[in-house]
């Protein structure tokens, strides 16, 4: 089970990207990926006269599927969707 060692997933993004219906989409993602293994999300979250990471806390942890992984990765680029040990 990948939740087991990690630390966290990791969700890179702009600001642009977590707009209107992105939002929302990216909400109903995480609501739906509750389970019994509980990862913490952390996004690195950009715009253009700042940068940081947040974590999203204890209410938005989500179990690390295949399908939760894929669809996080169509929504903000492969590259952008990482599970961190």
């Amino acid at each position: 089970c990948r939740a087991r060692y990690a630390r966290h997933l990791e969700i890179c993004c702009s600001a642009d990207r977590l707009k209107g219906q992105n939002l929302r989409q990216f909400e109903q993602l995480l609501q739906s990926a509750k389970g019994r293994s509980q990862l913490e999300v952390a996004l690195r979250y950009q715009r253009q006269d700042a940068a940081g990471t947040i974590g999203l806390g204890q209410g938005w942890q989500v179990e690390p599927t295949d399908d939760l992984l894929l669809k996080l990765k169509d929504q903000f680029g492969g590259d952008a969707v990482n599970i961190r040990y």
